[in-house]
C-alpha cells in the first residue's frame, strides 16, 4: 500500500509538450479578440477626430489609362440625397433625411460641413457631424490617382540610405586623413565609401532613365465635399447591384465607369497608415503573402514544438545519465564489468609489448586483496561526500593511504598530492581502458556498457576536457584518441548527445 510509482520519463514529456502546444493554441485563439479589440478602439478615436479618411473612398479596378476627370465626373453625383431603391440592397436600406430633416444625433439641421482644407478651414467641425452622415454639398473634393510607383518609390528609399551611408563614410574618410595614403585602416576607409558612391551613381542613372514616364493606374481616392457624400457612395457600392462575377454576374451598368469597367469601392484608409509603395500589389497577391505568412508561421510553431520536445527528451536523458553515473552501485557495477583481463598494447610497463588492462591501470598483484578493492573503486570512484564521480587508475597508493583496519575505505580517494598525481589517469591509461570494453553480464542488470563508457567520458570531461575533446568525432571533427582495431573514438556518443543539446538551445533561442 505504500509503494512508489515512478513516472516514465516519455510521460513527463509528453505532459510538456501538450502544455506548451496549448498555451501556443491560447495564443493563437486570442489573435481575433485582440485584433477586434484594437479595431474597435482604433473606431473610437476615429469617433472623435475628424481627417480626411473621413472623406474619402478607395476604388479598385478603375483601368491603367482613367484619368483624374474620368472618376470625377463617375463619382460626383454621390451627394448624400439619394439611396439605392427599396430592397436593392442587402436588405432594406434606410432614405437619406430631408433637407429640412435634421439627422439622427444632431441639433438642428446636418450642415454644409466642407472636407478639411477643402472649402473651408480644417479643424473646426463638430464632432457630432461624424455619426450624422451629414452634408448635403454635392461634388467631388478631390480626385487622386495611385499608379504603379513602387519601384520608384523603393528607389527612392534606397537612394536615402545611400546618402546616410555616404554621410557616414565620408565622416571616416576624413578621420582617417591624418594617415598616410598606404595605411590599411586608410585604404579600407576611402575604398568603402568609393564604392557607395558608385551605388549611387548607378541608382541615379537608373532613375534618371525612367523619369517622366507615367506608370499605369492601380486605384483611385475620391476625396467629397461632404461626409454625406462618401457615405452616399458606400451605401451605393455595397447594395447588392454591385456585385461582380466574371463570366456569371456582370456590375449593374450604373455602377461601372464608362459603363464599361466594374469598380469596387470600399472607405480609404488614413494616409499615413497606406504603404503607398504596395499599392500596386493585386488582391490575389496581398492574399498569397497573407497565406505564405501563416503557412511560415505554422511551420515555425511546429519546428518549436519539435524543439521544445527533443529538448525536453535529451535533457531527462541527460539528467538521467548524471544521476546514473551518481550512483555508487551503478558505478561499482561499471567497474566489475570492465575487461581487466583483455589485453592492451598501451600503458604497459617499460619493455613489455603488450600487457593486461589491469597491469595497464597500475594495481599491485603482490597484495592478496588488493585486486579486488582496486577492481570495486577503479577506474570510476564516487565520492559520497560531493555526490560526485572521477576518474582514477589503481595506483598502489590509493591502497596504502587509505587502507586500515578501522574507518577507512580501501582504495578510496588519493589522499596526499603525491598520490593524486600518481592516480591521474594519462592518455595511455585512458586508450587502454578504452580498448577493454565492458562484458554485459549480470552485474550491469538493466544497463548496457554503452551507459558505463558516457559515464567514464562524462568524468574524463570534467577531469581532462583536453584528452576528451580528443577522444570524440563529431561532423567531419576526427578524434586523434581512438581505438586502433575498431577506429572508434570512445566518446562520440556522448559528446554527440551533449552537443545536440546545446544545438537544440540555440535553435530554441533563434527561434524566440
Amino acid at each position: 500500500g505504500n509503494a512508489t510509482s515512478v513516472v516514465p520519463m516519455q510521460t513527463i514529456a509528453s505532459i510538456l509538450t501538450w502544455a506548451d502546444l496549448f498555451s501556443v493554441l491560447g495564443f493563437l485563439c486570442m489573435i481575433p479578440y485582440v485584433s477586434a479589440r484594437f479595431t474597435s478602439l482604433a473606431e473610437e478615436a476615429d469617433a472623435l477626430n475628424v481627417t480626411a479618411a473621413d472623406y474619402t473612398v478607395m476604388v479598385w479596378g478603375i483601368g491603367p489609362d482613367v484619368t483624374q476627370e474620368e472618376l470625377r465626373a463617375h463619382f460626383d453625383k454621390y451627394d448624400g440625397t439619394v439611396c439605392p431603391p427599396t430592397g436593392f440592397g442587402l436588405g432594406r436600406v434606410a432614405p437619406m433625411p430631408q433637407p429640412d430633416e435634421p439627422a439622427p444625433g444632431v441639433l438642428g439641421p446636418p450642415g454644409d460641413v466642407p472636407a478639411p482644407g477643402v472649402l473651408g478651414p480644417p479643424g473646426e467641425v463638430a464632432v457630432a457631424v461624424k455619426s450624422a452622415d451629414a452634408g448635403r454639398q454635392a461634388g467631388v473634393a478631390d480626385v487622386y490617382i495611385g499608379r504603379r510607383d513602387g519601384e520608384i518609390l523603393q528607389n527612392f528609399l534606397l537612394r536615402k540610405n545611400l546618402l546616410t551611408t555616404q554621410y557616414a563614410l565620408d565622416q571616416a574618410v576624413k578621420h582617417q586623413a591624418t594617415r598616410t595614403p598606404e595605411d590599411p585602416k586608410r585604404v579600407k576607409a576611402e575604398k568603402r565609401a568609393a564604392a557607395n558612391e558608385a551605388k549611387i551613381q548607378t541608382l541615379d542613372v537608373s532613375m534618371a532613365q525612367n523619369a517622366g514616364q507615367k506608370s499605369p493606374a492601380v486605384c483611385g481616392f475620391i476625396t467629397f465635399n461632404s461626409q454625406g457624400g462618401k457615405n452616399d457612395c458606400l451605401r451605393h457600392y455595397t447594395s447588392k447591384g454591385t456585385w461582380h462575377i466574371p463570366l456569371f454576374r456582370p456590375q449593374a451598368k450604373q455602377f461601372q465607369l464608362n459603363g464599361s469597367t466594374p469598380l469596387s469601392v470600399s472607405k480609404a484608409d488614413e494616409p499615413s497608415n497606406i504603404l503607398w509603395e504596395n499599392l500596386e500589389c493585386s488582391w490575389l497577391n496581398r492574399s498569397a503573402r497573407r497565406l505564405f505568412s501563416v503557412c511560415v508561421s505554422f511551420v515555425i510553431i511546429v519546428i518549436a514544438l519539435a524543439v521544445i520536445v527533443g529538448g525536453k527528451i535529451y535533457v531527462e536523458e541527460l539528467k538521467a545519465n548524471e544521476a546514473l553515473c551518481a550512483n555508487a552501485t551503478f558505478v561499482g557495477s561499471c567497474n566489475m564489468a570492465l575487461e581487466w583481463s583483455n589485453t592492451t598494447a598501451y600503458g604497459c610497463p617499460a619493455g613489455v609489448a603488450t600487457c593486461p588492462v589491469y597491469t595497464a591501470l597500475g594495481y599491485n598483484t603482490t597484495v592478496a586483496d588488493e585486486p579486488e578493492l582496486a577492481v570495486a573503486n577503479s577506474p570510476l570512484y564516487y565520492h559520497p561526500t560531493d555526490k560526485t564521480t572521477t576518474l582514477y587508475n589503481a595506483h598502489p597508493c590509493r591502497y596504502t593511504d587509505n587502507f586500515n583496519t578501522s574507518s577507512k575505505t580501501p582504495y578510496g580517494p588519493p589522499v596526499s598530492t603525491q598520490c593524486t598525481a600518481n592516480s591521474t589517469i594519462s592518455e595511455q591509461q585512458w586508450q587502454a581502458l578504452t580498448q577493454a570494453g565492458f562484458n554485459a553480464s549480470a552485474v550491469l542488470s538493466n544497463h548496457t556498457p554503452a551507459q558505463c563508457t558516457a559515464c567514464l567520458c562524462g568524468a574524463l570531461m570534467a577531469q581532462d576536457p583536453t584528452l576528451w575533446s580528443r577522444s570524440w568525432d563529431i561532423q567531419g571533427v576526427r578524434g586523434e584518441v581512438r581505438d586502433p582495431v575498431t577506429d572508434q573514438a570512445a566518446c562520440t556518443t556522448q559528446a554527440g548527445s551533449l552537443f545536440a543539446f546545446y544545438g537544440l538551445q540555440m535553435v530554441a533561442i533563434f527561434i524566440v
